[in-house]
């Protein structure tokens, strides 16, 4: 659920393609990329700006990915829409662990 404090939200089309270096939530996927993923995609992408605020600089946006990863949170500062402001927090790579006993009983049968 949102919360629009102006009235103003942007139109999205159902389907529409967006570049995922535009917006809070593009930014939070990319930064959540194996670092070998994260480059294929940024080689085959040519950054366009969509607004004065877009990060076209692949040295900027890897910075802005890299405190992305550090904090869990990213932002959209007016890149995608002039003066839109959105955050997001991040879904990171987590390593998953399960503990499995040797033996459910110290009592072994006879035998």
């Amino acid at each position: 659920m949102g919360f629009i404090a102006d009235g103003w939200a942007p139109a999205y089309r159902e389907g529409e393609r967006m570049p995922l270096h535009l917006n809070a939530p593009g930014k939070s996927l990319l930064a959540s990329l194996p670092d070998d993923r994260l480059t294929e995609i940024l080689g085959e992408s040519d950054l366009t700006a969509r607004t004065e605020a877009t990060l076209t600089d692949r040295d900027e946006l890897e910075a802005e990915l890299r405190r992305i990863r550090d904090n869990g949170f990213s932002f959209c500062r007016g890149e995608q829409f002039e003066g839109h402001r959105r955050s997001r927090r991040g879904v990171f790579r987590t390593r998953a662990a399960t503990e499995w006993p040797q033996s459910a009983s110290a009592d072994r049968p006879p035998g």
